[in-house]
């Protein structure tokens, strides 16, 4: 199955560590109701026709995340800016007249407002706008890189970029696709989509990041990144099938041959926790059904497989 490359955008407040967080609608076809960062599809023969001149790509020079299809990562950057403008009405530009970036945003610009209208309804107008301002690409900082499991019938390859931000810019929602948004501190919401008795609302790449954003200081984000893709495998206990094991790459029960389409797999419980207590590699993730609830990560040894596993903004052992 092939699958489709999108690109996210994570807001992170330098002082307060709040990220902006995105609710999906009920009747969204994908991860309906679940807490997202701003994001899609990298629109082919669209984003990376961006004229380069009305950007500063020129500017970026680290690329630590790579897809195969592509020759750099600028039509990803373009997609990630222009899919958190549709979505929030934020826009990251360069203001040469000013001769510094700065940040546009629909909640108080009629004009810019008609203009996010038009990109929606045709994303091939989104340079027709950049005639007093350049795209800001050099803002996104790379992330992290995550891929879709097996099981699904839609995956996608998503590259998440961070752009560090020193206010709560306030958002204009786009209704259509989403439901809600807030800036909240990955604590909070980590704690809330870890509730017992409760529907889950973060899916596992969130889950996962916000983990790391929460142990990360934002000096550190560039030294953080991943660039190692992640593609959970699912282990189910034959004892609960509510529950999922999401093996993450390095631990020591993942798969490298044909690590992207490992099919899921059931083992008795005691077969998976056994190896919790044993001298090995633990990076995985468990939640329940409903809808990813329960959701919690798991890791032992991490220093061992460092060049796959990128957690916290020193290198130790978490036990």
């Amino acid at each position: 199955m092939k699958w489709r490359t999108a690109a996210s955008t994570i807001l992170f407040h330098k002082t307060l560590r709040n990220v902006l967080l995105l609710r999906r609608g009920g009747s969204a076809k994908f991860m309906p109701n679940m807490y997202v960062f701003p994001g899609g599809i990298v629109e082919d023969k669209i984003d990376d026709q961006f004229p380069i001149e009305k950007t500063n790509f020129s500017f970026v020079k680290d690329q630590p995340i790579s897809i195969r299809g592509f020759k750099n990562d600028f039509p990803l950057r373009v997609a990630a800016l222009r899919e958190l403008f549709e979505e929030t009405g934020i826009l990251m530009v360069v203001d040469d007249n000013l001769a510094g970036k700065t940040v546009l945003t629909t909640s108080k610009d009629k004009r810019l407002r008609r203009w996010r209208e038009k990109i929606r309804e045709d994303p091939s107008k989104f340079h027709e706008f950049f005639t007093d301002y350049r795209l800001d690409l050099h803002s996104l900082q790379p992330w992290s890189n995550w891929l879709t499991p097996s099981t699904y019938t839609q995956r996608f390859d998503t590259v998440f970029f961070v752009i560090p931000v020193d206010r709560e810019i306030e958002v204009d929602m786009c209704d259509k696709e989403m439901s809600g948004w807030k800036w909240v501190t990955p604590k909070t919401i980590l704690e809330k989509g870890a509730e017992k008795g409760k529907r889950g609302i973060l899916a596992p790449p969130q889950y996962y990041e916000l983990t790391r954003l929460l142990n990360t200081r934002f000096n550190r984000l560039s030294a953080m990144c991943n660039p190692y893709k992640m593609c959970p495998q699912l282990i189910i206990p034959k004892e609960d099938p509510r529950k999922t094991y999401e093996i993450l790459p390095g631990d020591h029960l993942y798969e490298n041959d044909d690590e992207f389409s490992s099919p899921p797999r059931e083992m008795h419980e005691s077969d998976i926790s056994k190896s919790e207590v044993a001298d090995c590699v633990i990076h995985r993730i468990t939640h329940f059904q409903p809808n990813f609830s329960r959701c919690q990560l798991h890791v032992k040894n991490v220093d061992r497989e460092s060049e796959k596993i990128r957690l916290f903004h020193i290198e130790r052992t978490v036990n």
